[in-house]
């Protein structure tokens, strides 16, 4: 027995000894992290030049229906200073309304959630901050109510239904916009003489930059590295040809008035009078040219200001305008709102457009019924280069 149990221990032993060899001798054991996959990047959304376009228009009509006072803007109620004893002095020295439920709006929170469609919440925090350019603060918010600055001038202002888009490039979430715009006086009509080429940086379909690269208020700008639209040559040729009427039938135009007063045909130097020429109040040759430089090329311009008998001519710092043969001429005269336009052919900068328009003759108890006339126009930029008349 004691045989048996001492094999028993030694067998014991060497399988305890087996174990505490085997315990210290293997590897240790590799534990491994198993990471999250990574996260799947979705690309980024791409707008069509359309959707951009269309973002662009909306975001700044807003700022135009603040201007205008249209809109949701139609809901403003002014009051008077008196009605705010207690007004800080950074809201001083302006006219504030405020707007009824009906316009949704009746916090700056408001205003800002409305923005969020077409800005960016930079755009926004920085406008709201340091103001918006050509609008400045136009919102503030006191004692719980929602303020609107009504403070206007005749300043001009861009024409967002005139706007043109080109889509300058588009990586990632970023694109840039190039936007064609005409600025004008908003209490003339047809006063949209100043075209204003924009810049726009947007991030996520929303804008976030805007930079001017030409034009201006009061700039005649005529260089342009963009193609026009059809609806741009097309308004461009209409101007022209409004202006022309003006002048043919002596009347107000959008800019200037060429109707006759009283002697101002009489107080003609004598040699001009025996040419025709009667002279002209409140307007000077400068004005004229700039505005036909606007719409027409320089060779253009001095070409139709140096003939025989010049539809305007300078003398003695004095503007006059040729007045003869307008009844003697009976001829039918283009009805500009009519006028339909196709693009024949765009190379860069150089376009020919074919115009037709309905003519009536309409001189004192003449009125005939309308007719038709065709025009080829050459552009060369955004000013027309030539005119060919095709019923001629």
């Amino acid at each position: 027995m004691k045989k048996i149990l001492h094999k028993l221990y030694i067998i014991l032993l060497g399988a305890f000894l087996a174990l505490g060899l085997t315990a210290c001798t293997n590897e240790p054991e590799i534990i491994i992290d198993i990471l999250p996959p990574p996260p799947i990047i979705e690309p980024s959304q791409q707008f069509t030049i359309e959707e951009l376009g269309e973002t662009i228009v909306l975001g700044n009509t807003f700022w135009e229906d603040w201007w205008n006072h249209s809109g949701v803007f139609e809901f403003e109620t002014s009051n008077p200073p008196w009605e705010w004893p207690n007004t800080p002095e950074h809201l001083e020295g302006r006219a504030w309304a405020t707007l009824s439920p009906e316009s949704g709006f009746e916090s700056l929170s408001d205003i800002y959630d409305f923005l969020s469609q077409y800005y960016t919440e930079n755009w926004i925090n920085e406008g709201f901050t340091n103001g918006i350019p050509y609008i400045g603060i136009p919102f503030a918010e006191y004692d719980n109510v929602l303020l609107i600055d009504i403070t206007r001038a005749g300043f001009p202002r861009p024409n967002w239904a005139t706007a043109g888009h080109t889509l300058i490039s588009q990586e990632n979430n970023v694109a840039v916009v190039e936007t064609a715009v005409l600025w004008g006086s908003w209490h003339m009509p047809y006063a949209y003489p100043w075209e204003v080429l924009y810049r726009f940086t947007l991030i996520d379909g929303r804008i976030d930059d805007v930079e001017i690269l030409y034009g201006g208020p009061f700039e005649n700008t005529n260089e342009r590295t963009l193609p026009l639209t059809i609806e741009e040559l097309g308004s461009r040729i209409e101007m022209a040809g409004e202006f022309w009427e003006a002048w043919t039938y002596m009347r107000p135009s959008y800019r200037f008035d060429f109707s006759l007063g009283y002697g101002q045909a009489e107080i003609a130097e004598p040699h001009l009078d025996e040419r025709g020429y009667a002279r002209m109040l409140w307007v000077n040759m400068e004005d004229i040219r700039n505005h036909l430089l606007w719409l027409y090329t320089e060779d253009w311009v001095e070409n139709e200001l140096s003939g025989e008998t010049p539809p305007f001519l300078e003398y003695g710092g004095m503007l006059y305008i040729y007045i003869w043969a307008r009844d003697a001429w009976q001829l039918p005269r283009p009805q500009w709102e009519t006028a339909t336009h196709v693009l024949l052919e765009q190379d860069g900068n150089h376009a020919v457009v074919k115009t037709t328009v309905s003519t009536i003759l309409d001189w004192g108890d003449v009125r005939e019924m309308p007719g038709e006339a065709t025009y080829l126009v050459t552009f060369v930029g955004n000013r027309i280069k030539s005119i060919e008349n095709m019923n001629d």
